[in-house]
């Protein structure tokens, strides 16, 4: 079954795909709108999906903010939750490469809701075992063993809050589905409907398990329609390349921004293309500057097609750049892709500052019309570049200090097909029941009390004929 285009629409679709491939230091990847976490750019070979790098969080240090909001950080209003705009019930699927360090002492959050002594939903413990949770600290179930210390894993998990009155979750495990339950929780239940979800974790003050996470072409997609229940419906198995190994190698259609550096020991670069796409990054010392309403710089490239031959369908790009105000109260900049002679619009994510920042957009529309192909990704295809807005009269100014080719989401497999959801289904790898008794576990010295529940596999099996029972009704 091909890939349904419409999934994930109407405000949530497909959060912050990141292959890591667009720069050097974790700052290049996170908008203004979030908080840049304790992490950096790995280029293990082992540890990747696929491209060049990807993104290591830190878990090294107690208090260590490890987590990264998967929140449309490049379409903000979308994916951002409080009580009064609460994340309805849908099915969210989460999928990522997936590694670990091989010291890892303690459980770590990999999908939370990345506040300091908030909830897990999905950890790892030391043995690389998959847990899900629900907000309560209920364990709901275990998929053991799956996650290596050395090597990235494609993992896939999905929340189906529509199928049932309740949430199922499967998990799929380099396109094997290794788990697959009734969590017995309803939506609100299993989840601080408040909060985005975010990967890895915001550490405890004093908890430290000593560890790496590592990821690599991370995407959340939703979807508010219950046909579009991944078993009912084969998903991609999402991959991401491009970014720096697709740099500026001339300019394009657009030249109105000018070649500068910050005054310091740096010379000119050679040539705009040049001064924006150095690795590693130069921190700020050359970049393309403008203080023109309206005006627009772009690039081409010249590298092969990072999407590769035999690609089942692509998805989109993603547009990123790293820019910084000239000065306060002016209008931020955006990305922008031309295709064919068409431009796309501006993309930022949210207003940036006079400090450097990672900002961008997702091009789910294709310029001109129709649906992104491989061709498109084909060297001097598509132009990339950074623009001012036409405001009228209102300040802008801006310095783009790194910008590379974008970001390209697609697929070269489908996910299986999952289990059909049923009630109360019980697995090996756990149980589901929301009775069962609490084995109540405090984090070893958090210094202020965070207890999280845990509940028995013994006592929920126990407990599970009756659950069966109970939501039948008998």
């Amino acid at each position: 079954m091909t890939y349904k285009r419409g999934f994930g629409t109407g405000g949530d679709s497909s959060m912050i795909p990141n292959g890591f491939e667009s720069g050097d230091t974790a700052a290049d990847f996170w908008s203004a709108a979030f908080t840049v976490p304790v992490a950096t750019i790995d280029s293990t070979v082992a540890r990747q999906l696929g491209g060049a790098k990807c993104a290591a969080l830190d878990m090294t240090a107690a208090g260590n903010n490890a987590s990264w909001p998967l929140g449309n950080q490049f379409t903000v209003g979308g994916g951002v939750y409080n009580s009064t705009n609460p994340q309805l019930p849908c099915i969210a699927i989460f999928s990522a490469g997936v590694s670990r360090g091989a010291s890892q002492t303690q459980e770590i959050g990999l999908i939370t809701d990345g506040t300091q002594l908030g909830h897990r939903y999905a950890a790892l413990d030391t043995g690389g075992g998959i847990r899900i949770y629900n907000k309560s600290g209920q364990l709901r179930a275990v998929a053991a063993g799956q996650i290596s210390s050395t090597t990235a894993k494609s993992v896939a998990i999905v929340f189906d809050g529509l199928t049932l009155s309740t949430v199922w979750v499967s998990i799929v495990v380099n396109g094997t589905e290794v788990a697959s339950f009734d969590t017995l929780n309803t939506w609100t239940q299993m989840f601080d409907t408040t909060k985005v979800l975010s990967v890895g974790e915001y550490l405890p003050p004093t908890y430290n398990p000593n560890t790496i996470l590592y990821v690599d072409d991370v995407v959340l997609e939703t979807s508010y329609t219950a046909s579009d229940a991944p078993h009912l419906v084969q998903y991609p198995a999402f991959k991401i390349s491009g970014g720096a190994t697709t740099p500026a190698t001339s300019e394009g259609n657009y030249t109105a921004w000018t070649n500068s550096t910050d005054g310091g020991s740096c010379s000119a670069a050679a040539n705009k293309w040049t001064a924006i796409s150095e690795t590693p990054n130069d921190g700020g010392c050359h970049y393309v500057t403008s203080t023109v309403g309206g005006a627009k710089e772009s690039f081409k490239n010249s590298a092969a097609n990072p999407i590769p031959v035999g690609a089942l369908g692509v998805r989109y790009p993603v547009g990123k750049m790293v820019a910084a105000l000239r000065g306060a109260g002016k209008v931020s900049p955006g990305v922008f892709l031309r295709l064919g002679g068409t431009d796309s619009s501006l993309f930022s994510a949210g207003s940036i500052g006079t400090a450097y920042v990672g900002t961008g957009g997702v091009f789910e529309s294709r310029p001109g019309g129709g649906s992104w192909a491989r061709a498109d990704a084909a060297p001097g295809t598509i132009e990339f570049g950074c623009g001012n807005p036409d405001v009228g009269g209102v300040p802008v100014g801006a310095n783009t200090t790194q910008l590379f080719g974008p970001e390209w989401l697609y697929w070269t497999a489908l996910l299986p097909l999952t289990s059909t959801p049923t009630i109360a289904a019980v697995t090996q790898q756990g149980a589901s029941s929301a009775d069962a008794t609490n084995e109540r576990t405090t984090y070893a010295a958090d210094g202020l009390g965070a207890v999280r529940n845990r509940t028995g596999f013994m006592a929920a099996m126990r407990t599970a004929a009756r659950d069966v029972r109970r939501v039948a009704g008998s």
